[in-house]
């Protein structure tokens, strides 16, 4: 099983390893300019699977190793990477997943879920309000390819009281970054699968 799940998650990342390339440099302006760790996730079987990130330069920040994976339902990245799923497809992939809490402020209602995730839809980035971990806060929003398919997402994660404060300024950066990308993957804007 953890051989499968190791297979899997490799070859996940070689197949945006393209991506990921393209990517870093503009994830370092991201961080230069916001002051906080800027990471990048792909979807693999229903959860949040980091690829790469560039950390901030404070002493106290988020980290996540590459590799590491995550619930989509409890992370920015995740709902990022969500926004463009159907209600019957959300419904398909929670219950593959499940929607485990892990803090008191973990979205565990599919319903409430929803409304946050059309929240995000109409604001253009996500948010993780201490959902996934204690005292980190995260915007993020999706990164899209040609067809307009997210592909993977962007984030910007730090300390709860530091990034929470700040959350339209750090979205619109987010946001600006993660389109700025999809158009280096060949993403025309508007066009959606």
């Amino acid at each position: 099983m953890a051989y499968s799940v190791a297979f899997r998650t490799g070859s996940a990342f070689l197949r945006n390893r393209k991506m990921v390339d393209v990517g870093r440099s503009t994830m370092r302006h991201l961080m230069e300019a916001s002051g906080e760790t800027v990471n990048m996730a792909i979807e693999n079987d229903g959860y949040v699977v980091f690829v790469s990130q560039i950390e901030s330069h404070q002493s106290i920040r988020a980290f996540h190793r590459p590799g590491a994976r995550g619930p989509m339902h409890a992370s920015s990245l995740g709902k990022a990477m969500m926004t463009s799923l159907t209600d019957a497809a959300l419904s398909q992939r929670l219950h593959h997943v499940g929607m485990p809490r892990f803090t008191k402020y973990t979205i565990v209602d599919p319903d409430a879920l929803l409304a946050d995730l059309a929240t995000a839809r109409k604001r253009g980035w996500a948010i993780d309000e201490v959902e996934n971990e204690p005292d980190v806060g995260c915007v993020a929003a999706a990164v899209r390819d040609h067809s307009g398919r997210p592909i993977a997402a962007i984030s910007i994660a730090g300390p709860a009281p530091r990034v929470l404060r700040r959350l339209d300024e750090l979205g619109a950066s987010v946001a600006g970054t993660a389109a700025a990308l999809s158009l280096r993957l060949g993403y025309v804007r508007g066009r959606q699968s």
